[in-house]
């Protein structure tokens, strides 16, 4: 034994095994025998395997029986390439997310796409690995490092996952397999872009470290005549696992790789016929702890297999195969190994009671043990899910996919063996039981338990399917709790199943379009409905309008629309004998029904018309009117609906079912139909009239909302009417009126461009100081009067930022953050007004009125603005010191940055500046503020500074600013502006003596010409 080999063995068990199973021939004899005997007393079901075999390929379905119920295997078709060259054949599979690589006999890998919504895999390239047409033996993929080793031949080269894009980094040679070195799963998320793989090579054992860009040998063990290996599960303790499983030319070995030692397990075969190959196929057991199976060979009939768990323990008996050869390919699923044997019979056999369940011959078929599961479609399952039309039978098939990692392929075909979903088990057990001459409730009751679980587990169509199948089993069983429960089951507040399943269900008038289950259809036409119970059928009625609430009805075929014309019928005039039941459902998901399914209306209104229904006579009235397009009829409807209103509401005629606390619903009826059906304005009036004295309250809510409706006029009007008699709600009113004002200015302002032409600015004014002036919250005044006192203190000359904020633009500014914004918003909006009336259009009309509306101490500003006298005297005692400088300049205050109405005219207060002397005297009254403010505060010099930056030139003089500046006041804060000063009167100074060397010149020049002609003379 080579040196590296530790000569302490591994564990007791593989020392017994070793010194024991030296495979002999006598050895085999006696093993033979004894495998022999115990086969013969196993009774094989032949009759429980079924094969159903295509022309393109392989499908079959294996039935197993278990003791807690059948099983079933299907042979699923995942791709079958018609493209390969003559002689190419299909040789390994790997998966990636959703890419599937099929490697093959001529050096090819083909590159599938599985798109998130379809189950089929598309091929989108051929990829050429092998440049002499060597077999791709296998394609190893690392998904931590987005990478897949590609063995050909005995050469392995790295490529790029998905795109499988060559990587410059050397070959890897004289291979005959490679696998992934098992990891934890949490390395996963590791931070470390490598991943560790071993390598069987001829003579050694390999351990590489892989990179996005590098490979790394990270150790060699030596192995003579290696074929193949396997890696064990990495243990919590480390993070790849330390174990592997190889086999050479006629051995199994378990190798620790940390240790660097190895103990011979046993021999897989006593000749040297190198068509024998070994088998190692792991899997995990019921108790978490992975095992794995190893093959032996006895004789050319007989083979045997062991199972081993990776401490070195006997897991479970032996599981032999007589009279059937030797395994050509294994995979396992648990508690199934699936083996193909020598002579192409495709065994199942149990892992747990290690007997052989069902066999089929299928010829040219190889098993992979797949290390991530493939998926396809499912036949089977979605043979079950197919749809038929009722009216024309046209069919709907759905597409179900399922997944395995035990792959099958032949020479160009790939499969998966995938257990038989549930959903189709109990669908065809549901047939078989319909079929019975007479029905065993007591199985039908047990499948409904069975489907009921099933259902909890699935999602999708195979829910759906669950759900219908239940429902109509308990409807057969005529248990009306359960099937009521299960008609109404929601998912995503829609009902998952359709009320038109009962409606055929009960061999009612059914819609053309709707699809049902061909499973069930079949069932269901063979039922005789006179057995059913008919009360779950008006049940269910009941509910439709939770399905259509769900549905978008824009996408309703013209057989949908036929189908909720009947359901309507059946509702109105069958199950409901009440108005607020027959309401609740037209307002609900019968809103749409009453314009977009109209051949159902005229039934029911003359069923409603024969007795006392009088609320829902009114509702129904106003459904018809909403979709009558001619305005005269429309109001006739409404005319007609008020009256009867009217009537209910004074209990002139009564209706049982309508309430006290239904007269609020109703009075927005009269409200909807006042707003949307009356064209004549007396009838409008009347009818408005009558509603406010029955409701004051949801009648001046409604004239609000019609501020910028039509019949503005007889709004104003009954306003005024009211105003006077219902002085309880002045404020109301007030706020009322001032709404109706600004909207007639807002439409006012978009017709003109000229705010002379303005004829309602008058109005809105007094409107919203009457509204502003009838607010006397001692809390809103006390905050207003707190920003007041805020602002002289935040916007005094202590701080140097510039421009200052004006008065108005502070409360703008702080209005949400305030205690009382209603207020606020209300006094810019005065504000505003005031200005555009009094300073920009000199309108006095109304100045007496609003002056005694705003006569209260907090409106002084407004009042200054209203007087226009010693504004900058009164702008600057409160701070507003951008608003007293714009004042000096163009006689006129702005507005604010964000006016309510007057935005397109905001450039309006500029247009017009004063003459430079009353500039010049208000600004100087500002300086001399400003100055003593200085002197007196000891404030900061650069507000002067500023002020002659903005102003010095043109309106002062430098002689008028030294007389006016204190002796102590510092020079450097005047030095630029009289250095500009000083340079403007050198240029003045410059252009005076050159207009008087000119003006010598002419006079010069004319007096020569003068004294020439009269010489002349």
């Amino acid at each position: 034994m080579n040196q590296f080999w530790s000569k302490k063995p591994f564990s007791d068990y593989f020392r017994s095994v070793y010194e024991t199973f030296q495979i002999t021939t006598s050895y085999i004899s006696d093993l033979y025998s004894s495998v022999y005997f115990r086969i013969s007393t196993f009774s094989f079901r032949e009759s429980s395997c079924h094969s159903i075999f295509s022309p393109h390929g392989y499908m079959a379905t294996i039935n197993i029986d278990e003791v807690d119920g059948p099983v079933q295997f299907h042979l699923q078709t995942v791709v079958r390439e018609e493209s390969l060259e003559e002689g190419e054949t299909l040789t390994d599979v790997a998966v990636y997310q959703s890419n599937l690589y099929v490697g093959t006999s001529l050096g090819n890998v083909l590159h599938y796409f599985r798109f998130d919504d379809s189950p089929v895999y598309i091929l989108i390239s051929r990829i050429s690995v092998s440049s002499n047409q060597k077999p791709v033996n296998k394609i190893l993929v690392l998904e931590l490092v987005e990478r897949a080793l590609i063995l050909c031949g005995s050469v392995a080269s790295v490529y790029t996952l998905p795109e499988l894009s060559p990587c410059k980094l050397g070959k890897l040679k004289d291979i005959r397999t490679i696998e992934s070195l098992s990891y934890k799963e949490g390395l996963q998320n590791s931070s470390n872009a490598s991943q560790k793989a071993f390598v069987v090579g001829y003579n050694k054992v390999r351990i590489i470290q892989i990179g996005r860009d590098s490979i790394k040998l990270v150790k060699d063990v030596n192995y003579n005549d290696a074929i193949d290996g396997l890696s064990c599960s990495a243990k919590s303790a480390t993070a790849y696992s330390n174990l592997v499983v190889v086999s050479n030319k006629s051995n199994y070995d378990l190798i620790d790789l940390k240790e660097t030692r190895m103990i011979s397990l046993f021999k897989y075969k006593s000749t040297d016929d190198s068509s024998i190959a070994p088998h190692c196929a792991s899997f995990t057991s019921e108790s978490g702890r992975e095992e794995f199976l190893l093959t032996i060979h006895a004789d050319s009939s007989t083979s045997i297999a062991m199972f081993v768990n990776s401490d070195g323990d006997v897991t479970r008996g032996t599981l032999s195969w007589v009279d059937l050869g030797y395994p050509q390919s294994i995979a396992t699923q648990w508690p199934y190994v699936f083996t193909v044997m020598d002579n192409s019979e495709l065994v199942v056999s149990s892992l747990q009671s290690i007997e052989h369940k069902a066999q089929k011959k299928l010829e040219g078929l190889r098993l992979i043990q797949s290390a991530r599961s493939v998926e396809c479609k499912d036949n089977i399952s979605s043979s079950f899910l197919t749809t038929v039309d009722v009216s024309t039978g046209e069919t709907t098939h759905c597409e179900l996919s399922t997944h395995s990692k035990v792959l099958a392929v032949t020479s160009n075909e790939l499969s998966i063996i995938h257990k038989t979903d549930q959903l189709s088990l109990l669908a065809t057990q549901f047939q078989d039981l319909m079929k019975q001459a007479e029905l065993n409730f007591s199985d039908l009751e047990s499948l409904s338990e069975r489907v009921r679980e099933h259902s909890k587990a699935v999602s999708g169509s195979s829910e759906s399917f669950c759900i219908h199948l239940l429902s109509l089993i308990y409807i057969i069983l005529k248990d009306h709790e359960k099937s009521i429960e299960i008609l109404l089951k929601t998912k995503d507040d829609t009902l998952l199943i359709d009320p038109q399943f009962m409606t055929y269900t009960y061999k009612a008038k059914s819609d053309e379009g709707y699809k049902i289950y061909q499973t069930l259809k079949e069932v269901i036409d063979g039922m005789d409905s006179n057995s059913l119970d008919e009360q779950i059928f008006k049940d269910c009625l009941l509910q439709t309008h939770r399905y259509y609430l769900a549905l978008d009805l824009a996408k309703l075929t013209e057989s949908a629309k036929k189908k909720c014309c009947f359901i309507r019928e059946m509702i109105y005039t069958v199950v409901f004998t009440r108005s607020d039941e027959a309401i609740k459902f037209a307002k609900g998901a019968d809103t749409t029904g009453w314009t977009q399914f109209k051949k159902a209306n005229s039934k029911i209104m003359e069923f409603v018309r024969q007795g006392t229904n009088y609320w829902a006579r009114i509702e129904f009235l106003k459904l018809l009117g909403n979709q009558e397009q001619d305005v005269l009829v429309k109001q006739e409807y409404a005319v007609e609906i008020c009256k009867y209103s009217m009537m209910v509401l004074k209990g002139e005629i009564v209706d049982p079912a309508f309430k006290e606390e239904d007269r609020g619903a109703l009075l927005d009826t009269f409200l909807e139909l006042l707003q949307t059906s009356f064209y004549d304005e007396k009838l409008y009036a009347k009818n408005l009239l009558q509603f406010l004295d029955i409701d004051m309250n949801k009648g001046v809510s409604f004239l609000r909302s019609q501020k910028g409706g039509k019949f503005k006029a007889t709004h104003k009007h009954i306003l005024e009417e009211i105003s006077s008699k219902y002085d309880d709600k002045k404020d109301e009113i007030y706020q009322l009126k001032a709404e109706f004002a600004e909207a007639s200015l807002r439409d006012d302002i978009a017709d003109i461009s000229n705010l002379e032409d303005l004829s309602t600015l008058s109005e809105t004014l007094v409107e919203i100081v009457s509204m502003l002036s009838s607010r006397s919250s001692d809390a809103e005044i006390m905050n207003f009067q707190i920003l007041q006192q805020t602002y002289q203190i935040e916007n005094n000359l202590e701080t140097l930022d510039w421009p200052k904020l004006t008065w108005l633009d502070y409360l703008s500014a702080n209005m949400r953050r305030s205690e009382c914004p209603e207020y606020i918003e209300l006094y810019l909006k005065a504000a505003e007004l005031l200005i555009v009336e009094f300073h920009w259009l000199q309108n006095h009309e109304e100045k007496e009125k609003v002056l005694t509306l705003l006569s209260a101490e907090q409106y002084e500003y407004l009042r200054w603005i209203i007087s226009g006298t010693e504004m900058i005297t009164r702008l600057l005692s409160v701070g507003d010191f951008s608003n007293a400088e714009f004042y000096a300049k163009y006689g006129r205050l702005p507005l604010q940055s964000h006016p309510y109405y007057f935005e397109d005219f905001k450039e309006r207060a500029t247009e017009n500046s004063n003459d430079s002397n009353s500039i010049k005297a208000g600004l100087t009254s500002i300086l001399d503020h400003y100055l003593k403010f200085v002197l007196d505060k000891n404030g900061n010099y650069s507000i002067i500074q500023m002020f002659l930056q903005r102003y010095g030139e043109p309106y002062f003089d430098a002689y008028d600013i030294i007389r006016r500046l204190p002796e102590s006041f510092p020079v450097s804060y005047v030095q630029e502006y009289l250095q500009q000063e000083l340079l403007r009167r050198v240029v003045i100074s410059r252009h005076v003596t050159s207009t008087k060397a000119l003006a010598r010149f002419e006079v010069k020049s004319t007096s020569a010409l003068i004294q020439s002609l009269d010489n002349g003379g």
